[in-house]
């Protein structure tokens, strides 16, 4: 999605440079686990660039920040448009650099890669690398005027991370008899190298040079002494390993002066484990000798190519070496890294990708979300946290990514929604002194539910909270019931349902202000809900302030100025409940017929109710916290008390168990005792989100939510209906004034879909990974005319650009992945 009010390009990076032997991007250490995609360019130049930006996005959704490829084709035939068509060949190089550049990625390109392709051009391949080692010769010029043309081209390019003068061009130095016409011996190696950077740092004097080497065999000192001494034969058996300054001592060798970062390339060792390492194929023991190593020559290390077998058959298979050396790279054993094989195409066994390998892909995400962390920060990091490669770990990744996602679509509408003081839209002016958020498009009213919830998603700074407490302490209820017309009866202490644009106290849904409180047609008592909103808030404040002593703040109140905490516990008192059970009862009479809560407030229930005794339990949860918080150990005591018998009550109350499926409990909360008793779906996932019930239970509903998901007319494009579509605990509200199919009765909201991600998500996170996954890409689609929904049916939708309907499902999710799914 395009960024709004974007108008001007970002300011182009600076150039990595070394600073005591770290790298650096401007004043902050480079550090990064990037991607090796060999035939990038290839693709670009064979025209399969649809494929290369799916690599690229996927490298970027990992966290990588370079992407390593070959600089120079794979092949003598797409080679040949250099010659023929220089000026096409280095537009689909521009192209290539574009799309990098898209998806935030520099490039690290390997200039003449192995080498072959070049030796093959200057029909030299008979003696392979000797040929381009030797000065002279075809394919060393070849390279040369190559090297020339890439760089004289590029030199100024920032979004070239450094060059990379080849890949693994060491492979075979000393290894093969001199008799042999493509034998080389390292000598010749370090000499090209060394002629190569010379001409690099002659043409650009921007970017850093690294050599591509891999790693040493283990007897490479032992054979470049024999080929000194002479060796006319093939090496055979295996020379006697080096000792560590004799690996030392090869590194140096293949990295002569003029190239500025070490490299190596690293896989499980295995029988070539070296004399100075343990041998364990599960633990990345080189990694830290290696960077000692480098260290010793005074140079920053790139591991340019890391990897083992990751998949069989397109099945991702266990990779404890790999898992390990990237928790490795967390902290500072390397500062960058690149895997070997990023999306290949066709893969190989040893192709990483978003698709086929979901654990690894998510564990480097994580490592690199660590390291970009703790570079940001200036933190040291000791011991490295473990990296998790598992389906919970791939399966939490994806709905941390949906619920991101939905937080960015909210953060425009929160812009759009915002009503400051004496802000006008339309024929709305806010008169109330503070910031209004209003539902959606054209509401005429300030919910104080929406508020609440809103204010929980930290997209909200504590001045404007704090702004919409002062304005309902204001409005609070003296210690005096109100009395209205038609026996309305609004009880001490209580708390608005909604607040008009002037300012006014509004306690009944359908209420004007001032003295027009309605018709009685929603209950003679205010909702059932309003004070625990209010508590919602003060934790909010609270929390974004970070310390608890706002509770001591002293508010304004129609009673004169009174501090918080006596605010909040006469709001909380404000609601009668049950003092056995602690449950929140409404109807019986006319008397005290209520609306249970804000998002029913169109259905008429009696008896015990699910929703706001849930909504008194968190209250009371919150008002335990914060008296402890500020040392009330009375009050804190209380108040924990409430919280648990209410919590011992809901299931003898509201629980039906429906028997076994597949082996397994399953049950549902109904949502009232008396009139209302049906399935509450938007209620039991909410319990499941405040963990209110015991776990055995909890589980049990979230199966049957799953089942009644999978069933099919729960959702209707992720939107969440309140009862299930059928069943004799389903269908339609007996008493209610919205018809079938419509509002509370029947239709599709957006606010809950995060609770029912949630609760399903803890017996399936497939499933509700696909409901947030239907719900997003509702959302994207219909943009444009009009959503997010307040709600929707298959006819009509209701409430364009619904704040809450992104903000309160993106919380949901966010919340719960740092708390009740973590594990």
């Amino acid at each position: 999605m395009a960024l709004l009010g974007a108008s001007t390009a970002a300011a182009p990076p600076p150039f990595l440079h070394i600073e005591n032997n770290a790298l650096y991007l401007g004043d902050l250490p480079f550090r990064n686990i990037g991607v090796t995609i060999p035939d990038l360019f290839d693709r670009f130049l064979s025209g399969h660039e649809s494929s290369a930006e799916t690599a690229l996005a996927d490298a970027e959704t990992v966290g990588a920040r370079f992407v390593r490829c070959a600089a120079v084709p794979l092949n003598a035939t797409l080679f040949s448009q250099f010659r023929s068509d220089p000026k096409g060949y280095f537009a689909k190089f521009d192209a290539m650099q574009a799309a990098l550049q898209k998806h935030h990625l520099f490039l690290v390109p390997s200039l003449l890669w192995d080498g072959q392709t070049l030796v093959q051009v200057a029909q030299q391949p008979a003696e392979g690398l000797h040929a381009l080692f030797t000065a002279g010769t075809p394919a060393y010029q070849l390279a040369k005027a190559y090297i020339a043309a890439m760089v004289s081209r590029y030199h100024n390019d920032p979004f070239i991370l450094f060059w990379e003068i080849g890949s693994d061009l060491d492979r075979e130095a000393d290894l093969l008899s001199p008799n042999d016409p493509a034998a080389y011996s390292s000598d010749q190696l370090s000499a090209f190298l060394a002629q190569m950077a010379q001409q690099i740092h002659g043409l650009d004097k921007n970017h850093l040079v690294c050599s591509g080497n891999g790693m040493p065999r283990p007897d490479a000192w032992n054979l470049y002494e024999a080929r000194r001494r002479g060796l006319t034969q093939p090496a055979g058996p295996p020379q006697p390993s080096d000792t560590l300054p004799q690996f030392q001592e090869m590194v140096a060798l293949r990295n002569p002066n003029g190239i500025d970062i070490l490299s190596v390339h690293l896989a499980p060792p295995g029988e070539a484990t070296p004399l100075w390492l343990t041998r364990d194929d599960t633990q990345a023991l080189t990694l830290p000798w290696v960077q000692r190593v480098a260290l010793d020559l005074h140079r920053p290390l790139f591991v340019d190519a890391f990897g083992q077998a990751v998949q069989s058959k397109g099945v991702e298979q266990s990779a404890p070496w790999m898992l390990n050396l990237m928790q490795r790279l967390q902290i500072t054993d390397a500062p960058l890294a690149a895997v070997q094989d990023w999306e290949s195409d066709p893969p190989t066994n040893f192709t990483l990708s978003w698709q086929t390998t979901p654990k690894l892909a998510v564990a480097m995400k994580t490592a690199n979300a660590f390291i970009a962390d703790t570079v940001a920060r200036h933190v040291l990091v000791a011991l490295p946290p473990e990296l998790f490669a598992t389906e919970i770990a791939v399966a939490n990744d994806r709905l941390h990514t949906l619920a991101t996602q939905l937080q960015t679509l909210a953060l425009p509408l929160l812009q759009a929604m915002r009503l400051p003081p004496n802000g006008k839209r339309g024929t709305l002016l806010n008169r109330t002194g503070t910031d209004l958020l209003l539902p959606y498009d054209q509401s005429p009213r300030f919910r104080v539910a929406d508020l609440a919830l809103l204010a929980q998603t930290g997209l909200l700074s504590s001045k404007e909270i704090e702004g919409w407490i002062r304005l309902l302490a204001r409005l609070q209820n003296g210690g005096s019931p109100l009395r209205f017309a038609g026996g309305l009866s609004v009880p001490a202490y209580s708390m608005p349902d909604w607040v008009a644009p002037d300012g006014t106290a509004c306690w009944f849904p359908d209420a004007k202000g001032g003295g027009e409180q309605g018709t009685g047609a929603f209950g003679h008592l205010p909702p059932a809900d309003g004070a625990y909103w209010f508590l919602l808030l003060v934790q909010a404040a609270i929390t974004q302030r970070g310390e608890p002593n706002l509770l001591r703040a002293r508010f304004a109140t129609s009673q004169g100025s009174l501090p918080l905490w006596q605010i909040a516990e006469n709001a909380f008192n404000s609601i009668e409940a049950d003092k056995t059970t602690g449950l929140v009862a409404v109807g019986g009479t006319p008397e005290d017929a209520r609306v249970d809560w804000v998002f029913a407030d169109h259905v008429q229930k009696a008896g015990f109710c699910l929703m706001p005794s849930l909504l008194r339990l968190q209250a009371a949860q919150i008002l335990a916290n914060l008296f402890s918080a500020i040392d009330d150990a009375v009050r804190a005591r209380d108040y924990q008390s409430i919280a648990e018998r209410i919590r011992a009550s809901l299931v003898s109350t509201f629980y039906v168990p429906l028997g076994q499926v597949n082996g397994q409990d399953t049950g549902l909360l109904l949502s009232a005792t008396r009139r209302g008793r049906k399935e509450d779906v938007w209620a039991s996932a909410y319990a499941l989100v405040l963990q209110a019930l015991p776990s055995d239970i909890g589980n049990a509903v979230a199966r049957h939510l799953d089942q009644l998901y999978k069933a099919g007319g729960l959702t209707l494009q992720g939107y969440v209906r309140a009862l299930p579509p059928s069943g004799s605990y389903g269908g339609y509200w007996e008493a209610t004034t919205d018809a079938p199919d419509e509002g509370e009765n029947g239709g599709y909201w957006g606010f809950p879909v995060g609770w029912l991600a949630v609760a399903i998500a803890q017996t399936d996170r497939p499933a509700a990974i696909q409901i947030l996954q239907q719900y997003t890409d509702s959302l994207e689609k219909e943009l444009s005319s009009g959503a997010p929904w307040e709600w929707r049916s298959g006819k009509a939708a209701f409430g364009s650009r619904c704040l809450l309907s992104v903000a309160c499902p993106a919380e949901s999710v966010l919340e719960a992945l740092t708390g009740s799914l973590a594990n």
